[in-house]
């Protein structure tokens, strides 16, 4: 059982990010972060959650996206579907 020092050590790590959060993550701010989105240059899509007020980023897209190389997305949609058919064809 863990005692309450490695309790506090752990630390959860969040699977949807936030603009805020993938702009930091990125190391951008956030309105070059608004930049790159709107000019079509941020590879992963954003995903609307619920009634679609709630906006948020999947944490493993974006590191996938930025060990990639960050390409436009484009690019960035062109790669996934090579590497899910390749995942399928097994």
């Amino acid at each position: 059982m863990p005692n309450s020092t490695e309790i506090a050590a752990i630390t959860i790590t969040a699977l949807m990010l936030t603009r805020r959060e993938t702009a930091k993550l990125i190391g951008v701010s956030l309105s070059s972060f608004a930049d790159l989105e709107s000019r079509g240059l941020l590879g992963p899509q954003s995903v609307r959650i619920g009634d679609g007020r709630i906006v948020r980023y999947n944490r493993n897209e974006v590191q996938a996206w930025c060990e990639a190389g960050a390409p436009s997305r484009q690019r960035w949609l062109a790669m996934k579907t090579v590497l899910n058919a390749r995942r399928v064809a097994g």
